[in-house]
């Protein structure tokens, strides 16, 4: 059980036992009923937070390096595009726009987990991805390189791209320059209701190039910022944590 469902059954009990005295006079002086009763409410606004306003959500791969890691603890708002049916993944009402370069957690069916991508194409986008550059609606996304560094052996080229008004940072390994993984010249069309997603480690992220397009009915929150990041890799028995990445705000 995930923390959500745990947080439900708690809430539940909780509440039923809140009410017992209505059914029982002898009840009313329980100690166990009193707690309850205390704790009820407060357990279910928790409950209503979680469930239809904020998603935490854990890092658990390097697909969306640098701006991501391994680690670092995101909080996403759940209320940007609208409100979804808990533990069942369905959309119950829908508002505000997805926009491209929203990075956006959404519902994988075929792993049956939730996944953290970033937004490239939208309805109706003709996208191309060829030698490493990124086409949409035949136009070239610009690109200007940033720095050289290694990332667990690998040489990695790190570049400034421009989505939108705002630039993020996109990793690339040149080793794998011609990988037919990780580049494809057939023009994609975005379908109506989709997205495009891809993974700011362009040349690491398993994503829409590879299982096609999001539906909006799947996405579930839009990440906002880092919590806090812990460093997993220096020591393996003790946390690190990245103090420069907390609190910083994702777009």
């Amino acid at each position: 059980m995930n923390f959500l469902e745990i947080l439900t059954v708690i809430t539940i009990v909780s509440g039923l036992l809140s009410i017992a005295p209505l059914m029982c006079n002898s009840c009313t002086h329980n100690k166990l009923i009193e707690y309850a009763r205390s704790f009820f409410p407060i357990f279910f606004m928790v409950l209503l937070l979680r469930a239809f306003i904020i998603e935490p959500y854990v890092i658990p791969s390097g697909s969306m390096k640098p701006t991501l890691l391994v680690g670092d603890r995101i909080i996403a708002t759940k209320y940007n595009y609208g409100l979804h049916i808990p533990f069942v993944n369905k959309e119950l009402y829908r508002f505000g726009e997805i926009k491209r370069g929203d990075i956006i957690i959404f519902y994988h069916a075929l792993t049956k987990q939730n996944v953290i991508k970033r937004v490239i194409g939208l309805p109706g986008d003709k996208i191309i991805y060829k030698n490493k550059m990124l086409y949409i609606n035949d136009k070239a996304i610009a690109q200007s390189f940033k720095s050289a560094s290694n990332d667990a052996g690998y040489r990695t080229h790190e570049y400034n791209e421009n989505l939108t008004e705002k630039s993020h940072t996109i990793w690339q390994y040149p080793e794998v320059n011609n990988s037919v993984h990780y580049n494809f010249a057939n023009v994609m069309r975005v379908p109506k209701a989709s997205y495009f997603v891809m993974g700011d480690n362009r040349d690491g992220s398993n994503d829409s190039r590879f299982w096609g397009f999001v539906e909006r009915d799947v996405v579930l929150a839009k990440a906002r910022a880092i919590a806090i990041s812990w460093d997993f890799s220096l020591t393996p028995f003790k946390l690190d944590i990245r103090w420069d990445r907390i609190a910083t705000n994702l777009y």
